[in-house]
């Protein structure tokens, strides 16, 4: 039997990482870019009408916080794990971030070498 891969929704104000991350997940057959937003306001109900396993949320979203928004998505009946990510690689950011109820905090910088562990590590098969 094989696994569905794993639905991933992208939210980030960052055009060009939104690009580089569906880019990077292009050839990994256990991931599927479920969505993308560049909004923290459509954030939730995307989360709801899409049902990712994995959310990678943004620390600054411009106009709202990643952590303020992981309030609203804590409280979702089918929380989706979510993987916040940050320019800042400051343990200040970190403690923040799973403060808030995200399930790791990740540098932007280290993704490309630490996403897919990461991935695998939270989402149990």
């Amino acid at each position: 039997m094989i696994d569905e891969p794993i639905r991933v929704l992208i939210v980030d104000d960052s055009l060009v990482f939104v690009e580089a991350v569906k880019l990077f997940f292009a050839t990994e057959p256990t991931i599927h870019i479920a969505g993308h937003t560049v909004s923290g306001e459509t954030a939730v109900s995307l989360i709801q009408r899409l049902h990712p396993d994995v959310v990678l949320l943004d620390f600054n979203l411009g106009n709202i916080r990643g952590t303020e928004l992981m309030q609203q998505i804590s409280k979702l009946p089918d929380k989706p794990i979510v993987i916040m990510m940050g320019i800042e690689s400051s343990e200040s950011y970190r403690s923040a971030a799973l403060q808030a109820g995200a399930d790791e905090f990740l540098p932007k910088s280290d993704f490309g070498t630490h996403i897919m562990d990461i991935i695998n590590r939270l989402v149990k098969r």
